[in-house]
């Protein structure tokens, strides 16, 4: 019976750590595999990157009024709580994860970066990865909603270098105009709820959620019931 208790407390643990982890869900859309990924915290779904490059301002609004299924353009404080999925780290201290980092004004680069920095962007690239005309950068790279006061668009950019010597990262700081380059594409998103079907081509495909890494204290939490449960069976086992 003890045994049995400590395998079904260790059993709900870990559904439930799965069950907190898992957040992404990708839909097909309008014939293109995984065109849409939906967060199931925010109950929002993102259009793939790759719907909106090399489309320019003008040539973005164009494409969202021809869509006309509710795609807005998304703001840089959303396109933040969607990479916390991710546990991808904009510090620029993070030396020890990334690699070392050289700072400019608008962004700043990770030299020789990391493992981990690859894991992150490969990651990150679920929302429509990024190339340039020549293949020398991968990664995501889209402008936000959000201006400066010279009236230039942010940027949330993770990427690297196909020789994997570099690795560029920006917050949001990385402010131009958008253009008709094929690097660019815009952070689209619009409101859902889990069972909503409209405009979807094809069924909806529901892919297993993404398992993004659990925060340390769900971790910690995992533990103490663990303990817990096996101090439960030594007093029970002393009596």
């Amino acid at each position: 019976m003890r045994a049995l208790f400590l395998i079904q407390l260790l059993l709900i643990t870990f559904f439930y750590s799965s069950a907190a982890s898992a957040s992404l869900i990708e839909r097909d859309y309008l014939g293109v595999t995984d065109g849409i990924t939906y967060d199931t915290e925010t109950e929002l779904e993102w259009l793939d990157l790759t719907f909106t490059r090399e489309l320019g301002l003008a040539g973005y609004q164009e494409y969202l009024n021809e869509l006309d299924a509710g795609w807005t353009f998304a703001s840089s404080a959303l396109v933040r709580q969607l990479l916390t999925n991710f546990n991808f780290t904009f510090d620029q201290t993070a030396n020890n994860i990334y690699g070392n980092v050289i700072e400019y004004r608008r962004f700043y680069t990770h030299s020789r970066p990391s493992q981990s920095f690859f894991d992150h962007v490969e990651e990150l690239t679920i929302l429509g990865e990024s190339k340039d005309k020549d293949n020398k950068f991968f990664g995501v790279k889209g402008f936000t909603s959000d201006m400066d006061d010279d009236d230039l668009y942010e940027q949330y950019m993770v990427y690297y270098t196909t020789s994997k010597n570099t690795g560029v990262a920006s917050a949001g700081n990385f402010v131009r105009t958008p253009s008709k380059a094929i690097f660019d594409s815009f952070f689209t998103y619009r409101e859902s709820g889990p069972l909503q079907t409209a405009n979807l081509i094809g069924p909806v495909l529901f892919a297993p959620a993404i398992a993004v890494p659990a925060p340390a204290t769900l971790g910690l939490f995992s533990m103490f019931l663990c303990l817990m449960g096996l101090r439960k069976i030594k007093a029970s086992h002393k009596a």
